[in-house]
Formats: structure tokens, C-alpha cells, sequence
């Protein structure tokens, strides 16, 4: 039957074939998977924000295998990689706060970074010095909006969650 639906593909851009990597799925609203691949293209991980309880999940796209599946406490988004691919920030919205987190990929280790329970949260990238950059906005109307663009900048120690403010232009 007609309907919308969401799901997550491969294209070999070199013979034309595709594969699913991610089952097709009722498309609830404007976004089912919030994903994002390794810089050496070898993992997908995505937040599946629209089960209960949502899931982080990991996935290596060479072999089409789960590698870690994790429950997550409300939608999930922004999720940066390490230059190396060994491991990723993400950020979880729930329970009226904002929440980064690292997802090291050799141990599948997850550990809250940083919460904050009065901004929106962006995370943009991580850098060769192990910096992510992350910005801050003021919430709009009593809710998160993900779009809100942030008022602050800083640069945020994935493995230790410390802050560093961000040097004005």
C-alpha cells in the first residue's frame, strides 16, 4: 500500500548496485533515522528516534553487521566522528535537558559527557586535536528547536567533557 516510508541504503557508485542496510520503516515525521558514516566509510551509526525505547545503533557496512545497539533516553541527533573513526559524540534530548555523550566503538562504551538542562545543543565536528566544536542557543517558546542557531561556541574535550570557549573571530 501507498505510504511514506524511511530507511537507510548503500550505493556501489562503481557497478550501480544497492543494498538496504536499514529495513524500510513508517515514516512517523519529517525524519525516521538521524545517521551518519565513519570518515573511513566503513560504519553507519544512526538513532532510530521513533521506537520505544529509541536505539543507537552501529552498523559495518562492509559486512552489513550490528555492531552495538543501544537503548537511548528520547531522540537522538548531531552525531560527529573522530578523525579515526574509533569513536563519535552524539546527543540525546530528553527528560527536559540536552545530553552529549561518546560512543567508543573498540569497547562499545557509552559515557555522558556533558548535560545541560537550560540550552540547545549543536555539535558541528571534530577536529585533528581531538576538539569537537559544539555551540549553545537559548531555547525558543519552552521547547528544543535543533534549528535555533547557537549564541555560543565552544570546544568540547570528547574524552573528558571539558569546555573550552571557542576564541572570537
Amino acid at each position: 500500500p501507498y505510504g511514506m516510508y524511511a530507511g537507510i541504503a548503500v550505493i556501489d557508485v562503481e557497478t550501480g548496485e544497492w543494498g538496504k542496510l536499514v529495513e524500510n520503516a513508517p515514516l512517523y515525521v519529517d525524519t525516521r533515522y538521524v545517521f551518519s558514516v565513519s570518515p573511513n566509510g566503513v560504519f553507519l551509526a544512526y538513532v532510530d528516534s521513533y521506537v520505544d525505547p529509541a536505539v543507537l545503533v552501529v552498523l559495518d557496512m562492509r559486512t552489513r553487521e550490528e555492531l552495538i545497539r543501544h537503548e537511548v533516553n528520547g531522540p537522538g541527533g548531531d552525531i560527529v566522528w573522530s578523525p579515526s573513526s574509533n569513536e563519535f559524540v552524539f546527543i540525546i534530548w530528553g527528560d527536559g535537558s540536552m545530553a552529549v555523550s561518546l560512543c567508543a566503538l573498540g569497547t562499545g562504551d557509552f559515557r555522558e559527557l556533558l548535560r545541560d538542562e537550560s540550552r540547545v545543543l549543536r555539535l558541528f565536528s571534530w577536529d585533528a586535536e581531538d576538539r569537537v566544536l559544539l555551540g549553545k542557543s537559548n531555547y525558543q517558546t519552552g521547547t528544543f528547536n535543533s534549528s535555533a542557531l547557537p549564541n555560543e561556541y565552544w570546544y568540547l574535550d570528547p574524552f573528558t567533557g571539558e569546555l573550552t570557549p571557542v576564541p572570537p573571530p
